[in-house]
């Protein structure tokens, strides 16, 4: 386990929302720990949990495309909802797409998350 992943770990034990849906981005995307969505799918949860935005999108996410969790349309609406509510972008774009989609094709896989650069991608140096 890489050093940040131990802080974020620490924190997230605290009950810190963003240490724990940062922990559970490096278990989604396996910077500095080993890959797992059923890792990144419980610490998304537990932020989820405690109203933290980012944590409910990416928690829904998991549910739109069933990663680490079994696929739940309703599910992932209700999150996006409750991130959009909190003005978090991404998710009122995931709930216009979800609204403009026919219903068979909701129940299909939905398109695959974009691969972002970001902050993690800088501290890591996009390395595994």
């Amino acid at each position: 386990m890489s050093a940040a992943a131990g802080w974020y770990k620490a924190a997230a034990e605290a009950g810190d929302a963003t240490g724990a849906c940062n922990l559970g981005y490096l278990y989604e995307t396996g910077e500095g720990v080993e890959q797992s969505w059923e890792q990144a799918v419980t610490y998304y949860r537990q932020a989820a949990e405690r109203g933290q935005a980012r944590g409910q999108y990416l928690l829904g996410w998991c549910y739109e495309h069933g990663k680490g969790v079994k696929a739940d349309a309703a599910k992932a609406r209700q999150l996006y909802q409750a991130s959009a509510e909190q003005n978090y972008s991404h998710a009122a774009e995931a709930l216009e797409r979800l609204k403009s989609a026919p219903k068979a094709e909701q129940e299909k896989k939905a398109p695959e998350k974009k691969e972002k650069g970001g902050f993690f991608k800088g501290l890591f140096g996009g390395r595994k």
